[in-house]
């Protein structure tokens, strides 16, 4: 481009970004990103609020606790390294994320 304010030809421009959808689910569809991928943490956290609101066995309720907790660390994980990677680009990693390095035999 020379000293002008315009452009001096056309340009192409990619954006990638992230944006948060305004409602979980879309008009068009009765499923979403969670219950797709993630059905045992959907289920795991609407069992933990049915036995809180029934007022269920401490025993139930820490069992479903636990395996919401743990599904919820899977899914934040997942979603950490998605944000950590240029997947959409080029692929190239942006920030470092600690993993073990493969054993070669």
């Amino acid at each position: 481009m020379g000293s002008s304010s315009t452009p001096d030809v056309a340009y192409v421009v990619t954006l990638a970004y992230i944006k948060q959808p305004d409602t979980i689910t879309t008009s068009d569809s009765t499923t979403t990103y969670i219950s797709n991928n993630f059905q045992d943490l959907l289920i795991n956290g609407c069992m933990v609020e049915t036995l809180k609101y029934l007022k269920g066995p401490d025993n139930m309720l820490q069992l479903y606790e636990s395996a919401y907790q743990e599904g919820l660390q899977t899914f934040a994980a997942e979603q950490q390294g998605r944000r950590r990677r240029d997947e959409y680009t080029s692929g190239a990693i942006r920030l470092d994320i600690q993993s073990p390095q493969p054993k070669i035999k």
